[in-house]
């Protein structure tokens, strides 16, 4: 509804109102973001956490592969008969 208003507040000229609203958008913008940096930290914790535990899961299917790769190549290819 302020957004309306305020539109209403331009077009009858009214642009102390308009500015006292932005004023209120641009304080309560401000009030507001001082709560992000504490959340990036606790995502940015999350985001490490997971990273390490994908990087675990890599290095082990990567493992596997390598051992199912080298098992193949060291085990005769039967002869047919």
């Amino acid at each position: 509804m302020q957004n309306l208003s305020a539109i209403v507040w331009l077009y009858r000229g009214q642009q102390k109102r308009f500015l006292a609203l932005v004023k209120q958008y641009l304080a309560r913008m401000v009030e507001e973001s001082t709560a992000v940096e504490a959340e990036l930290a606790q995502f940015e914790t999350t985001l490490a956490d997971v990273q390490s535990r994908f990087d675990t899961l890599t290095s082990a299917v990567a493992n596997v592969r390598r051992s199912r790769s080298s098992r193949n190549r060291a085990s005769p290819t039967p002869s047919p008969n």
